[in-house]
């Protein structure tokens, strides 16, 4: 067997691997939140339900979409799509949803952090 086809052959086994993996994980861990209960997002995420479903989706869409940007033979086909364009439309989606978090765990925060603020400075400086 030549070399070129056992690394191809290897090439397109770790891509396959990888895919099954990939479709493995989103079928057991991604499609339960697709049913909107209270049991399948628990207590805890119930609340904020709408933004973790946009969550799962995006993952989702970016976890099957991300593996193509590494074949070089679609990167040479389109090379007028480049990572240039792509990441500042990313950047504000990303700050975006970081502020909204930002906002939600705030007051909770707070209410945590105050009142333990005057035992973590004295123990600030007890170190001193």
């Amino acid at each position: 067997m030549k070399p070129n086809i056992l690394k191809n052959r290897l090439y397109a086994t770790g891509w396959i691997l990888l895919l099954l993996l990939s479709l493995y994980y989103i079928y057991h861990n991604c499609f339960r939140f697709f049913i909107f209960t209270e049991a399948s997002y628990h207590s805890h995420f119930w609340p904020r339900a709408n933004w973790l479903f946009i969550h799962i989706v995006s993952g989702i869409v970016a976890t099957l979409l991300v593996p193509f940007q590494l074949i070089p033979a679609l990167r040479k086909k389109h090379k007028t799509c480049t990572a240039n364009s792509v990441i500042p439309i990313s950047q504000v989606l990303y700050a975006l949803l970081l502020l909204h978090f930002i906002l939600q765990l705030l007051p909770g925060l707070i209410l945590h952090i105050l009142p333990a603020l005057p035992i973590l400075l004295l123990h600030g400086l007890a170190l001193l």
